[in-house]
């Protein structure tokens, strides 16, 4: 997949990790279109689409119907510029809603954004179907729908913590409402505002901006980073790391402690996936920065990396502090975060 730069996130909230759940084990190195029980054959349709979407925005439009192509033309999404587009897909992955012989329902969740883009497509046939037996072809999107995090999942997300167990909650809690929104696989996929379980459209320019407040305080941390010489060398540094170091190299510019289990399952994770991760995101604060890089080829997979000002290295106080996570488990962390007693359920 060719390599993007999107535009940086900064959010508010603490520099600090999660530190007692145990670290996601290595995931297969399958890409996205894996996702059990779903349909493999439209999560690899999904996956296409995204990249396509994350690369090459001027083809996007081949993969619409005519009419869902002017809309997305000439819809809130107009201000959706190449970078934009290319942030989002970059940093979103899959959720697989119901789907039939000829459509499917499929969103596109970015929890960096906190925000989904529902697609439904017609046209296609999988296999089994009449007269279609053993053969694929993927339909053209027909319908779509932007939503931001908050309204589709009817509720707030607990503010405050470290920037990953807010990542980690939106998640677990947009997976939730999406699979009592969706719970089985087979059925017409209807994308309208009974399915998704929220109030009637009122145009989609409240949702837009809504969803456009979180890319523009990424834009202001991305200017932020482009005039922060050492914060740019920090960040392409820990990005070579992430993506050829060896476990010598990590284990001395990341912390030991509690963080060295992150650090250490991270390097089981196969050279071809680590290749993946890319910077993302950037979290200014007073005490330090935090980085983010997300893995392009897999983009359920992320990683942070929390540098104190001042300091290159402190592994007694725990920094800097290197974590990652797979968005699959953000129920399964959670819940090791409860049983620890750092968080109060939700």
């Amino acid at each position: 997949m060719k390599r993007t730069i999107p535009i940086l996130l900064c959010a508010a909230g603490a520099l600090a990790a999660a530190r007692a759940a145990e670290p996601p084990a290595a995931p297969d190195a399958a890409p996205d279109t894996a996702l059990a029980g779903r349909g493999t054959l439209v999560a690899a349709w999904a996956d296409s689409f995204r990249r396509t979407a994350a690369t090459n925005a001027a083809a996007l439009p081949n993969a619409f119907e005519p009419a869902a192509a002017a809309r997305w033309a000439d819809g809130p999404a107009r201000e959706l510029t190449a970078a934009l587009q290319a942030d989002f897909f970059a940093g979103a992955h899959v959720l697989l809603g119901p789907f039939g012989e000829t459509d499917a329902l499929v969103a596109f969740h970015n929890p960096f954004w906190d925000a989904l883009l529902f697609v439904e497509t017609g046209g296609g046939y999988l296999p089994g179907s009449p007269d279609k037996a053993g053969s694929f072809r993927p339909g053209k999107v027909v319908r779509f729908r932007w939503i931001d995090g908050e309204t589709f999942r009817g509720s707030t997300v607990a503010p405050g913590g470290p920037f990953a167990l807010g990542v980690l909650r939106a998640q677990a809690a947009t997976v939730r409402r999406f699979d009592e929104r969706f719970p089985d696989a087979d059925g017409s996929a209807f994308l309208d505002d009974a399915a998704l379980g929220v109030a009637p459209a009122d145009g989609d320019a409240a949702a837009w901006t809504r969803i456009l407040d979180g890319p523009a305080v990424r834009l202001r941390a991305g200017l932020a980073l482009a005039t922060n010489r050492m914060d740019r060398a920090v960040a392409g540094r820990c990005e070579e790391l992430l993506r050829r170091g060896s476990a010598p190299a990590l284990r001395r510019h990341f912390a030991d402690g509690a963080h060295a289990r992150f650090r250490d399952s991270f390097l089981r994770l196969p050279p071809a996936m680590r290749e993946g991760f890319s910077l993302y995101g950037y979290v200014p604060g007073g005490d330090g920065s935090l980085f983010l890089f997300v893995n392009e080829d897999v983009p359920r997979l992320f990683a942070t990396v929390s540098m104190p000002r001042g300091r290159t290295r402190d592994a007694a106080s725990g920094e800097p502090a290197f974590e990652w996570y797979d968005l699959r488990e953000a129920a399964r962390y959670l819940k090791a975060v409860r049983e620890a007693g750092k968080e109060e359920p939700q």
